[in-house]
């Protein structure tokens, strides 16, 4: 429930909006986004921080905070895939159309994002190629922990093409590569990387298991999977 003060700055924020004055209801909002709280009243005060965003014609933060109230088909009109190519592909992915999202993370180069999006619509052949592309992308140069994932991936993909030789010689490869990299770290005293390469172990049996798609750990130069608004992490301006 919230409090006593809480409830008096959003009608303040609500009688600001309601006369014009956006600006000033902004700061009263983004003052209640401030406090520490949850419910229906933060969804609310979110709400009207995005009609004060929208009022001030400040479009694309209207849209970051749309995305936290998970509002993606509203989101979407805010980001032109031209100028926000991810912020529109991550409202189509949210929205089930994968298909449109893949090809929008694709010609922004973005081929792991591609990839996945075309494995959750079952293109699994498309997806492969987008593996493929991601291997081949100088970014990953100097990223051996990466190129492994990007490995893994391929060979998952390889695997629920019918490819089994394929997917065991990239996941082959995955493995010898976390392995050496968590080695690496061990030597100079860096554990946080080891635990990652033990599920080698097993990522045959992994992939076999689990057909719905693809490792997002990792391939961040590349496009990990992303939230523009953080599942409520604003990226929005003063």
């Amino acid at each position: 429930m919230p409090k006593a003060d809480e409830i008096h700055i959003r009608q303040q924020a609500d009688q600001s909006l309601r006369r014009g004055d956006a600006r000033q209801a902004l700061a009263l909002y983004r003052e209640l986004l401030g406090h520490k709280s949850e419910g229906s009243h933060y969804q609310a005060w979110l709400a009207g921080t995005a009609m004060s965003y929208l009022a001030l014609n400040r479009k694309r933060e209207a849209g970051y905070v749309l995305l936290a109230l998970h509002r993606y088909a509203e989101a979407q009109r805010y980001f032109p895939a031209a100028d926000h190519p991810l912020e529109w592909a991550f409202c189509a992915s949210r929205l089930g159309r994968h298909g449109e999202a893949a090809r929008v993370f694709s010609d922004s180069g973005h081929p792991a994002l591609a990839a996945m999006e075309l494995e959750a619509a079952g293109a699994g052949a498309a997806a492969r190629l987008e593996w493929e592309r991601v291997l081949r992308n100088p970014r990953l140069a100097g990223r051996p922990d990466e190129t492994a994932l990007a490995h893994f991936n391929l060979g998952g993909a390889l695997t629920r093409l019918g490819d089994r030789a394929g997917g065991e010689q990239q996941l082959a490869t995955a493995s010898r590569m976390l392995e050496a990299a968590a080695d690496d770290l061990e030597t100079a005293g860096d554990y946080t990387f080891v635990a990652l390469s033990a599920r080698t172990s097993t990522v045959g049996e992994a992939t076999e298991a689990d057909s719905s798609g693809s490792v997002s750990l990792g391939v961040s130069s590349l496009g990990g999977h992303p939230n523009p608004a953080n599942e409520g992490h604003l990226k929005t301006g003063q």
